[in-house]
């Protein structure tokens, strides 16, 4: 299990965008976006939640009020810690247009990651949109 308490911000950054290619969509329930969605989908801070950390409390709250809010989940799970680098990458998944094209996506990562000085993983450049995103 990636712990993002002891990972370094590239390395959550790798790990995220790895979940969220490999998944392929956003989790949602068509009208908002959830930490987990249907069919098991975890949003970019929700595949960083353990199951046994996870509560459905947790849904409709924005990162910044999670880590006010439920301060020892998102201490636990090392939300805090990397509060900065996973709002950018909560809004990133909560955007229509980073689903919609390989291109759209990666021109986002790219736009983050150099605000960030982090480098875009090479399994971003593999995304392919699902139908209806």
């Amino acid at each position: 299990m990636f712990d993002a308490k002891t990972a370094t911000a590239q390395e959550v950054f790798d790990y995220v965008v790895g979940h969220l290619v490999r998944q392929g969509e956003r989790s949602s329930d068509g009208v908002g976006c959830l930490y987990r969605g249907p069919n098991g989908t975890k949003c970019a801070v929700g595949c960083l939640i353990p199951d046994e950390l996870y509560i459905d409390a947790l849904e409709g709250h924005s990162l910044g009020d999670v880590c006010d809010s439920f301060k020892d989940i998102a201490d636990k799970a090392g939300l805090k810690k990397h509060e900065k680098l996973l709002h950018r990458l909560q809004y990133f998944h909560d955007s229509s247009f980073s689903w919609k094209s390989q291109e759209g996506f990666v021109t986002q990562l790219e736009f983050f990651s150099r605000n960030l000085n982090l480098k875009v993983p090479e399994i971003a450049y593999t995304y392919q949109p699902k139908t209806g995103e």
